[in-house]
């Protein structure tokens, strides 16, 4: 003999359980058989948006990058919080919901960082996500000072989404290293890139007015923690003020010398006269 299992489940208006409406009146079992009775599994389809399997993937593959890499003098943290972080704030305070901006975002240390290349990104996440991130990453055959100055050249030319992540990768940044100093981010390190990365973002004109606004105060209390960085002084203004500095002690050597003879003669002139 075989019967059907309902559940105990209020079945008008509002108040139908979640059973009831998702499996129907006659709950989530079948028939009973020999082993008991059939479970029916739940089968409602549950469709996600492209953009957010978009969002994920790159989050995914991005802590799989990251998996040994850490962000030491952020507190020694996943390096994969980094980009989590500049993503949060292309998302929340730039109010940007653009998929392939926010998974840019999420990658875009990658070929930095790693072994990852850009046509890989391409294949994995289209050409739009692996421009940005080829955008915001350095060419390693320059050496430190020049991806640095290159940094600040490109920033005009990059893309809307590039200049984004750009910017938001920055106002994280600088957040790191406000109270980092674990000898390798030494007070004169962090005076130098703070005004490097304000260099950079005003390179960059105008990108969005919440995110430049943040960065701009996070800039200033970091500036006011910190100190402004050391002026730098060129080779030939070194060599000018050695020269300037020899010849002020030359200068005030012979007046010394001068002083000292009319001192010795106005003496002289006191001596009494020999008879």
């Amino acid at each position: 003999m075989t019967f059907v299992v309902r559940p105990a489940v209020m079945t008008h208006g509002r108040n139908k359980s979640r059973i009831h409406r998702h499996y129907g009146a006659a709950g989530p079992f079948l028939q009973e058989g020999e082993g008991g009775p059939t479970y029916r599994p739940y089968t409602r389809p549950m469709i996600m948006p492209q953009s957010t399997a978009l969002i994920l993937d790159a989050a995914a593959f991005a802590a799989t990058c990251y998996t040994d890499q850490r962000r030491t003098h952020a507190g020694d943290v996943p390096a994969v919080n980094h980009a989590i972080s500049v993503a949060r704030e292309i998302a929340t305070t730039a109010g940007v919901d653009n998929a392939s901006v926010l998974a840019a975002a999420l990658l875009h240390d990658v070929i930095e960082d790693t072994d990852i290349t850009a046509d890989q990104l391409a294949e994995r996440f289209g050409a739009s996500v692996a421009e940005m991130v080829a955008e915001c990453s350095d060419d390693p055959d320059l050496k430190r000072k020049e991806r640095k100055a290159a940094q600040i050249e490109h920033a005009p030319n990059i893309s809307p989404g590039a200049k984004l992540i750009k910017l938001a990768d920055k106002l994280c940044n600088i957040r790191e290293i406000h109270g980092a100093d674990d000898g390798k981010w030494s007070l004169k390190k962090r005076q130098k890139y703070l005004e490097w990365a304000d260099e950079v973002v005003t390179a960059l004109g105008q990108v969005n007015e919440s995110l430049e606004r943040a960065y701009w105060t996070e800039s200033k209390e970091t500036a006011a923690l910190i100190g402004p960085a050391p002026k730098k002084v060129n080779k030939a203004d070194k060599k000018a003020d050695k020269k300037a500095r020899k010849a002020d002690k030359a200068a005030r050597s012979a007046t010394e010398e001068v002083e000292e003879a009319d001192a010795a003669m106005a003496t002289a002139s006191l001596d009494p006269i020999e008879r």
